[in-house]
């Protein structure tokens, strides 16, 4: 859908709408979602709404928001308990930015207890790190990208371990960077953003003692 807010809002008086993607409109006010009881999924480019804007949409299964600026806190996400996926992503232009999204924690998302499949892109978050994460235990896929500490992919792991999530090992081989000295891919290491990119061979030492903390803390949090 690409509307302005009066062709939006003309467009959702049909109330039997199950699935809605709306991508690059001018829309300032978002609330009457809410009345579209029906909806299973939603996907939103550019939201500049908040969450109590889709609070009612009780039969939601999947819930896509891009570039959320006005959303911090997650609270009204609880209230979506039929959700199965929940993708909070970023601006693609961020990626080689630096900027992230940044929530005030996700002990609403750990509550959604129907999740199967979780996205967290260049998103951080202020308390309690990812542990609110470790109660969904119907969760099949975590994408995410090293925005969080070694030590929070290293307990949900513990609590997760049969979860879908490159960063629930200690590093992965990564196939758009290759070491100068001896040409192979480079890896990444799991929870840390500066100098995380090492050579397998040149680096090996440091990638052990990684693995090796990475490996105690996941041992000592089951």
């Amino acid at each position: 859908m690409h509307k302005t807010q009066l062709e939006f809002d003309e467009a959702i008086k049909d109330k039997d709408i199950e699935v809605l993607k709306i991508w690059n409109c001018k829309i300032k006010d978002y609330s009457k979602l809410n009345s579209l009881t029906r909806l299973e999924e939603l996907e939103i480019f550019s939201f500049e709404g908040t969450l109590s804007d889709i609070c009612n949409l009780m039969n939601l299964s999947k819930l896509r928001l891009i570039h959320m600026p006005k959303v911090n806190k997650l609270d009204e996400l609880a209230l979506l308990t039929n959700l199965v996926e929940l993708s909070l992503e970023s601006l693609p232009s961020w990626d080689s930015s630096g900027k992230t999204l940044v929530f005030d924690n996700f002990i609403p998302i750990g509550q959604l207890s129907n999740l199967k499949k979780l996205v967290i892109m260049k998103g951080i978050v202020k308390e309690h790190g990812l542990k609110p994460l470790g109660q969904l235990k119907k969760l099949q896929k975590f994408e995410t990208d090293n925005t969080f500490s070694m030590y929070d992919f290293a307990w949900l792991s513990s609590q997760l371990g049969d979860v879908d999530c490159k960063y629930f090992k200690s590093y992965h081989e990564v196939s758009y960077s290759q070491c100068k000295k001896c040409g192979s891919n480079k890896v990444r290491l799991a929870g840390v953003t500066r100098n995380g990119l090492l050579c397998p061979n040149c680096n090996k030492n440091k990638i052990l003692e990684h693995e090796q903390i990475f490996n105690d803390i996941v041992s000592a949090s089951k």
